[in-house]
């Protein structure tokens, strides 16, 4: 209950009812009595309509009581957080405030708050005597005002404002005065509440007649005027709310990002749409976790915005916002999007009758989408049957895009593959069984056709589903079928057509068009070595015959021994040559017997059989522990083995020789390495010296033959030989990686 403070009221009014105030526009003075009969026929005789019309003239006519300079009128907000001067009469000379006041934070104001509240009014007949720290001294101080009463006005129990008068001179303001301002505050009170209240109903009225209206619309309408509605439908809640901006915002929950799709705001207020794009919301707890339960998001003050919130109200602070509102659009227990109300002109709260009302505005405006996207869907779905019919397929498919999901029809009966027990899968898990060497490709081809770059998407990759035992070559063709009014992708069609049989033969035939290549690159050089290496030898016996011819004729056996001898040299050479030739051709042709092998025992094999060149040279040599097993033709790899060591024993160092052997197994392969400190390989003859008849050193022994015959043996058995050298001086290694044998058992 507000308290009856006696020290402003006189005891009985009626002593002070004789006490006569200067009418205005006339020089007879009148009692209180008259001019409260005055003022209450101004509003008694007008509608509510007409209320503002009848406060001016009842402040004019308080206007004229002690000479005062103004006469005006602060309504506060319903929750008593702001006030604003809604009416004021003034004295010609009185320059106004009306614009500098329509923001004013009732918290500033703590004592006079309390007092007011208590029925109490403020009174200061001269402010050069406050004392500094009263509420009021930083602000009238230094003003033209130098005197002012404030008197509160309550509706019944409730404090909706105050009504003042101030003057331009020190002033004493006696009780009948401000009993006076007090009995029409109270009847202005009454006048403003009958206004709030008609204006309430008839917006009211006004607002569930739009949302009849809107619910049929939105049940009733074209998909493609939608969008349209929706303009009309932000616009109509903005005006009823008196707010500076209303928008939709559409929610993508996976990348923590809002989009705003449609915005109106009041004449004067600037548009933020552009400045409202990709916007975070669940970096924010203070309005996710209230949006993840479907529940309302008030802000009635920006600057009041607690410490957890500093992100959203920096944001909020840039655009201007000083109060809002978000209303979440819920789909399936999950929020999809907003619907925000913004006011920038001043902090306002929205009502519950209100909130209530935008709920279910929000919820029309969700099931609307909604019956559009079905409608999307079965447009889509005619695009769908005609690209499965075309297509020659193992699974067709359909992609939902904003949730990952897809959905793949039921297999041909034709297929080679397994049956899958679920056709609904996601995104990922496609993505998951296509071969890890195909994966960045293929990835690269879809983007490329969701960012709209190519018409079609096309692929061949390796793919391996759940049940299935193999990765098995596909042909997959798609396209997007539907995209947002942002032009990104939602919705993607596409077959799968198994091709793996196809893709084998066309494998193994560019491999033998591939090998034929190399045989035919190899016979050129078989052909030029005929031609020029046997020529040596040839020439040799043809010389030498004649020599031999001469040498007869003398009858010189010594001359005749030493012709003979190169003769048979050189038929020695030119066979070691032909076998060697003819042992590089049946490589591939003619196999020997494929089994495990130790690596141990390849290697020892291999030692002993170099044994003598290794004694002679005095060479040093440093084995590693040998472990692992091979799967290969033991004659055929001891013979790869034999060739490297005695490779690594002739160009070894002559001084301190040393030869190195060791072997790692991994990712179920085996790594043999032989390496020397011999007078190394200049990198650019790594591949060169792996060639036909290819010596670096013309004057060494040896056909030229050897490390072909090494490559060609590795090779054949789906292996790799390569060299690691810095260049002369450096020493040289050879590698030769094998399969591990899949079976440990040795013969």
């Amino acid at each position: 209950m507000k308290p009856e403070p006696t020290s402003y009221w006189p005891k009985d009014f009626l002593d002070s009812s004789s006490q006569l105030l200067a009418w205005p526009g006339s020089t007879k003075p009148r009692s209180i009595e008259t001019m409260i009969a005055k003022m209450c026929a101004e509003f008694v005789r007008r509608e509510s309509s007409d209320v503002d019309e009848a406060i001016h003239i009842t402040l004019q006519q308080l206007l004229g009581i002690n000479d005062a300079s103004s006469c005006f009128i602060v309504e506060h907000n319903p929750d008593q957080t702001i006030g604003r001067l809604s009416y004021e009469s003034l004295t010609p000379d009185f320059q106004s405030k009306k614009d500098e006041l329509q923001n004013i934070f009732l918290k500033d104001y703590p004592n006079i708050m309390s007092d007011l509240r208590g029925g109490i009014p403020v009174v200061i007949d001269d402010f050069k005597e406050l004392s500094e720290t009263h509420d009021l001294y930083r602000e009238h101080a230094n003003g033209p005002a130098r005197s002012i009463v404030i008197v509160p006005m309550f509706f019944g129990t409730v404090l909706i404002g105050t009504i003042g008068l101030s003057s331009e001179k020190p002033c004493i303001w006696q009780p009948h005065i401000i009993q006076l301002l007090a009995i029409v505050g109270e009847m202005i009170a009454g006048a403003l509440e009958k206004k709030r209240v008609d204006q309430k109903l008839s917006a009211r009225l006004r607002f569930e007649k739009f949302i009849a209206e809107l619910g049929v619309k939105l049940i009733h309408f074209d998909g493609d005027q939608l969008e349209s509605q929706m303009d009309h439908c932000i616009s109509y809640i903005g005006e009823y709310l008196e707010a500076d901006r209303c928008y939709l915002m559409r929610a993508n929950i996976e990348e923590d990002r809002v989009y705003v799709t449609h915005e109106w705001t009041r004449e004067g207020i600037d548009e933020v749409k552009d400045r409202l794009q990709e916007v975070p919301i669940r970096s924010n707890s203070f309005v996710s976790e209230l949006l993840d339960k479907g529940e309302v998001v008030t802000i009635p003050n920006v600057d009041e915005l607690p410490p957890e919130a500093t992100g959203l109200k920096e944001m909020l602070t840039k655009i201007g916002t000083k109060s809002s509102a978000y209303f979440p659009m819920m789909h399936r227990g999950c929020w999809v999007g907003l619907l925000g109300i913004a006011y920038v002109r001043a902090p306002k709260t929205i009502s519950q009758d209100d909130l209530s009302l935008l709920k279910l505005i929000t919820q029309m405006v969700v099931n609307a989408h909604e019956r559009k996207e079905m409608e999307d869907r079965l447009r889509a779905s005619e695009q769908r049957f005609r690209l499965m019919l075309e297509a020659i397929t193992d699974y067709g498919y359909d992609w939902n895009i904003a949730t990952g999901e897809v959905y793949y029809t039921r297999r041909s009966e034709n297929s080679n593959r397994r049956k899958r027990d679920e056709y609904t899968s996601h995104i990922e898990t496609w993505l998951n069984s296509i071969h890890p060497e195909e994966k960045i490709r293929v990835q690269k081809i879809l983007n490329e056709h969701l960012s709209g770059l190519t018409r079609f998407y096309e692929a061949e990759y390796r793919m391996k589903y759940a049940g299935d035992e193999e990765y098995r070559w596909v042909l997959d063709r798609g396209m997007v079928v539907d995209r947002n009014a942002k032009g990104e992708p939602i919705r993607f069609l596409g077959a799968e057509l198994d091709i793996h049989n196809n893709k084998l033969i066309q494998d193994e035939r560019e491999r033998l068009i591939a090998e034929l290549a190399t045989k035919n690159h190899e016979l050129e050089q078989f052909t030029y070595t005929v031609s020029h290496d046997l020529k040596s030898p040839l020439i040799t016996i043809s010389g030498f015959l004649g020599v031999l011819r001469e040498d007869l004729k003398t009858g010189n056996m010594e001359l005749i021994n030493d012709a003979m001898n190169e003769i048979h040299e050189a038929t020695i050479k030119m066979r070691h040559l032909l076998d060697q030739l003819l042992d590089l051709s049946r490589i591939g042709r003619v196999h020997g017997k494929i089994g495990p092998i130790p690596v141990k025992t390849l290697v020892g094999e291999a030692l002993r059989a170099v044994d003598g060149s290794l004694r002679a040279k005095s060479i040093q040599l440093e084995a590693s522990p040998l472990e692992g097993i091979i799967e290969g033709d033991q004659v055929r790899l001891q013979e790869v083995m034999q060739n490297l060591l005695e490779n690594a024993v002739k160009f070894c160092s002559d001084k301190d020789g040393r030869i190195g052997i060791s072997s790692r197994a991994e990712n179920g392969e085996i790594t043999l390495s032989i390496s020397d400190n011999g007078i190394g390989i200049d990198p650019v003859y790594h591949e060169k010296v792996f060639g036909l008849f290819e010596k670096l050193d013309p004057q060494s022994e040896g056909t030229g033959i050897g490390l072909a015959l090494c490559r060609r043996i590795i090779e054949h058995h789906d292996g790799k030989i390569w060299i690691e050298s810095k260049g002369p001086g450096y020493g040289t290694t050879f590698h030769i990686r094998l399969k591990e044998a899949t079976n440990s058992e040795t013969p």
